[in-house]
């Protein structure tokens, strides 16, 4: 049997701890109802992205990427776009699920139910580019860029003059649409947002530009490149296109550092001080490290 004073403490007892709970679980929503006012400005605002597309007209998960090679720099192009893309319209929005951007090669079985596409490489090795871009359009050591839609469907064709510049290419794409893909990641704003991705028609729109400088380097001395790769991704996304790197003795991972850069379009000359000569370090034990055309280079 119970009291009725311990019925009493018991509904007491749920009383205090509902209105703790209410008092914890308000504060901690509070931000969350304040900055949901404020999304209706922010889905008006992304709808302005492109003149005459409405947020009943978005859609999202249909593209997909066409491509001739994963050597290399076009190796390094598929990474960016999976990299760069992948959190923005793969995706379910406000939950971390990782997914892969889906990869078509050229002439290979093709990827179903994904209508548009992003379409890159070169055009002389990439036959579905050719039909969007002609060899003309490309400008030496440059790249071109182009967007349309066509019979329904979503195109961006992304040309370079060879590896290198297709890198170039993809990096520039991106920063292009870089204000699109950042405009609210979740809630409404997300799920109405006019991003690039999300339009049913984009604008069609064409882009050019080539080097006017071949050699483009940058040069270190005597100090420790903690993470090579993400260094040498920097340098492309800059179109440096030569490394001289200089140090008071061969580096005994020379061989992965060259490989690593030569995947992002980046030649290395290796630099080194007068020491060399006196410590010993000139030794073909040491240079062993190196292929023999990176020593040529």
């Amino acid at each position: 049997m119970v009291s009725s004073a311990g019925k009493m403490k018991r509904k007491f007892m749920r009383v205090v701890k509902y209105a703790i709970s209410a008092f914890v679980i308000g504060g901690a929503i509070a931000p969350f109802l304040r900055a949901t006012a404020n999304e209706a400005d922010q889905v008006s605002e992304a709808a302005l992205v492109f003149d005459g597309v409405k947020p009943s007209e978005m859609r999202g998960g249909t593209w997909k990427v066409v491509y001739s090679s994963v050597e290399g720099p076009h190796g390094r192009v598929l990474e960016t776009l999976t990299q760069r893309l992948g959190p923005y319209f793969l995706r379910e929005k406000c939950h971390s699920t990782s997914l892969v951007l889906p990869l078509e090669k050229v002439g290979g079985p093709a990827v179903k139910g994904k209508r548009d596409m992003i379409v890159v490489g070169e055009v002389a090795s990439n036959p579905l580019l050719a039909k969007y871009v002609k060899e003309g359009d490309v400008p030496k050591d440059g790249y071109f860029i182009r967007t349309l839609h066509e019979k329904g469907r979503n195109i961006v064709a992304i040309a370079g003059d060879g590896p290198a510049e297709t890198l170039y290419a993809t990096f520039h794409f991106l920063d292009l649409i870089a204000p699109s893909l950042e405009r609210g990641m979740c809630g409404p704003a997300a799920r109405y947002a006019g991003t690039f991705f999300r339009a049913d028609k984009i604008p069609s729109s064409s882009y050019s530009t080539a080097a006017q400088t071949k050699i483009r380097s940058i040069f270190s001395w005597g100090h420790v490149i903690d993470d090579y790769n993400e260094t040498l991704r920097a340098l492309a996304r800059a179109r440096f296109n030569r490394a001289i790197l200089w140090d008071d003795q061969l580096v005994v991972n020379a061989k992965d550092v060259v490989e690593c850069a030569h995947s992002w379009g980046v030649e290395v000359y290796w630099g080194f001080s007068w020491g060399w000569t006196l410590s010993g370090k000139e030794g073909p034990v040491d240079f062993d490290v190196l292929a023999d055309e990176i020593v040529a280079e």
